[in-house]
């Protein structure tokens, strides 16, 4: 009798203890909020934009301000073409398509596999599991485009100082990239049909699956990248870049995408960076200004090289 009642105890100690666990585990559940479900990042971008759009766009205004508002869409309708052209341009689709040949030797190769094993196997640590839980909402549309938004609206009220107009110049700018580079990156997103490191492989199969460009990559490329691309200093150029790789890399610690589609989704971050900033080299070295003389007042064009 005696043994059999100290098997009853031990199980019911088992027990207790399994359901103390049980507890715990939901304890620890309820306490940390769940991770933004992997939804399309594309749609929390859009819906990011139109919120903005919303907000940011006139009232109904007045007769006296219809000049002012056209003015303001012409203006910033001629800008966004210039991004675009920049983007299809030879020179980029050149770059768009060294990126694409890279990208697919990485995934339709071993290389994608041995990488994510190598890391899975060697690198990942809690440490990097921890750093990886705060960088991966830098890839999340509906963090990273208000604080886009933000930025701008915040330049907007500040121009007449240097931090301001920085500040702002840097939201409009990662707000133009998005709208250049968003639309390819989700094509080829769905086209390529990479599937994730838990779903399959990352072999391209045309359209059927939809994780060949990693969202979370692009979007926590873009602010860094910006940055970088607006500093005229060595010392700040480089953090920045190396920077830019980060939300990247944190998708390849919880094995959410493969080396390939993370760096496709940096690519096509730059190159969208580097479209909006051409835009900007422009500006700056082309000029119209009016002019006034003893007979005649017109408009002066300034090249500047």
């Amino acid at each position: 009798m005696i043994p059999m009642n100290r098997k009853v105890s031990f199980r019911m100690t088992r027990k207790l203890s399994n359901d103390r666990a049980i507890e715990s585990r939901a304890a620890t559940q309820s306490a940390f909020p769940a991770r933004p479900s992997p939804v399309s990042w594309m749609q929390s971008v859009f819906v990011s934009l139109l919120a903005l759009s919303l907000f940011l766009f006139p009232k109904v205004a007045p007769a006296a301000q219809d000049s002012r508002i056209s003015s303001w869409l012409a203006e910033t309708g001629n800008v966004v073409f210039q991004d675009y052209k920049n983007y299809y341009s030879p020179k980029n689709l050149a770059m768009l398509g060294l990126g694409l040949g890279v990208g697919g030797a990485l995934a339709n190769t071993s290389a994608d596999r041995e990488v994510r094993e190598w890391y899975q196997d060697s690198v990942r640590s809690q440490t990097t599991d921890d750093v990886s839980n705060g960088l991966e909402y830098l890839g999340e549309g509906l963090v990273i485009v208000p604080c886009f938004a933000g930025a701008a609206i915040l330049g907007e009220l500040t121009k007449g100082t240097q931090v301001g107009s920085t500040v702002g110049e840097w939201g409009t700018r990662s707000l133009r990239t998005l709208v250049v580079g968003a639309p390819p990156a989700l094509l080829l997103r769905y086209t390529l049909g990479g599937s994730k490191p838990t779903e399959g492989g990352s072999h391209w199969s045309p359209f059927e699956g939809d994780h060949s460009v990693s969202g979370h990559s692009f979007l926590g490329a873009v602010p860094f990248i910006v940055a970088a691309q607006m500093s005229s200093s060595l010392y700040w150029k480089i953090p920045l870049y190396m920077a830019s790789t980060l939300t990247g890399l944190s998708r390849i610690n919880d094995d959410a995408h493969y080396l390939s589609q993370v760096a496709l989704g940096w690519g096509l971050a730059y190159l969208a960076a580097a479209s909006v900033d051409q835009t900007e080299i422009a500006k700056r070295n082309f000029s119209i200004v009016p002019t006034f003389g003893s007979r005649a007042v017109g408009l002066q064009v300034v090249f500047s090289y």
